[in-house]
């Protein structure tokens, strides 16, 4: 676990809460590399039967990639381990159930999070979007995949 994830397990539960509310919530390596484990663990642990995913503070889910440590050349670097998970969340390839849990803003990269998610509950603040229409650009990940994507088997027994 790290700072910018906290994890709690609630019987056969795992609750992961991105936990960056200064800023934003923004996907920066360290939070990448601690999603993309965690998922990993909870997909190899017969006890949890499904992953919350949801985030500090009521405004905002997720902003999205952090564009300052991106300008600033990525001051971390996620784990190849951290990286595999963190793919196989956002393209909904988890072999365990993933509820997303959004009471806040999610755009671009934190939008495209949420659509790897297998059930999306949002409050009647959430709004989402992919600015990057606006500048003429394409979203990268999971939102090009939604008319391609298959049901990943779920192996975890009773």
């Amino acid at each position: 676990m790290t700072e910018e994830l906290v994890e709690q397990q609630h019987g056969t539960v795992l609750v992961l809460r991105l936990n960056r509310p200064e800023a934003r919530n923004a996907l920066n390596a360290a939070l990448v590399d601690g999603l993309g484990r965690a998922v990993t663990d909870a997909e190899n642990d017969p006890r949890i039967r499904a992953v919350v995913l949801t985030a500090t503070g009521d405004r905002v889910f997720c902003a999205g990639m952090d564009l300052r440590e991106f300008a600033d050349g990525g001051a971390g670097h996620a784990s190849d381990e951290g990286m595999a998970g963190f793919a196989r969340l956002s393209k909904g390839e988890l072999t365990v159930p993933v509820i997303g849990a959004a009471s806040g803003t999610a755009v671009g990269g934190g939008f495209e999070l949420l659509l790897g998610c297998d059930l999306i509950v949002a409050s009647e603040n959430a709004r989402f979007g992919l600015p990057e229409v606006k500048r003429g650009l394409y979203p990268p990940n999971a939102s090009l995949d939604l008319g391609t994507r298959t049901s990943p088997s779920r192996s975890h027994s009773k």
